[in-house]
């Protein structure tokens, strides 16, 4: 089943995700203002990260945004069955650390980072990490929604705690969206 790689993401794995994502969704308009990553080299990213944690989600929608940037559906199923041979040789290596990081669930190889800023350069190399956390907790929050969603068939992963999946679906909502209702409704209360 696709969803078990990532059933087994701890609340404490998770968590860290989510932050590293906040930090990186912050970063992400100087990356395409400094146009340090195009949208193909991005999309390439996000592919091969999803295809190795399974999110199905992630890879359909992926799949649609990395099309419609002018990526080839050839090159998209080969990145999908971790074929990276027509990756443009500018990114092979780029796309080699995501797939890397995401199989170390987030804690690649220090000589493997080391390899990619010594390619990139610092800049661009802490640009790519940023993309890879995103997806990263993209793919997170996508599997356990698929888990959620096999248990209410009746068919849940084996791998997978209802508890779990509830709290990655909940956390968002409780850590950004909560506390900005709470902020509105404060301000508003208090301009009465």
């Amino acid at each position: 089943m696709m969803n078990e790689r990532m059933a087994t993401t701890s609340i404490k794995e998770y968590t860290k995700q989510f932050s590293r994502m906040i930090l990186a969704a912050r970063t992400m308009r100087k990356i395409k203002r400094d146009n340090l990553i195009d949208k193909q080299f991005i999309e390439r990213i996000m592919l091969a990260v999803t295809q190795v944690n399974g999110c199905s989600i992630c890879s359909y929608e992926h799949t649609k945004i990395a099309f419609k940037s002018g990526i080839s559906q050839l090159e998209i199923d080969e990145i999908l069955s971790g074929d990276f041979e027509n990756i443009p040789d500018d990114q092979k290596m780029a796309v080699i650390f995501a797939q890397h990081y995401a199989y170390t669930r987030g804690n690649p190889d220090g000589n493997a980072l080391f390899k990619l800023r010594a390619y990139y350069g610092r800049e661009k190399a802490e640009a790519i990490r940023k993309v890879i956390d995103i997806i990263m907790f993209g793919n997170a929050y996508g599997i356990a929604w698929l888990n959620f969603k096999d248990r209410l068939k009746n068919k849940p992963v084996k791998k997978s705690r209802l508890s779990r999946e509830l709290v990655i679906i909940a956390a968002p909502f409780l850590l950004i969206v909560l506390p900005l209702l709470i902020i509105v409704i404060t301000v508003k209360t208090i301009r009465k």
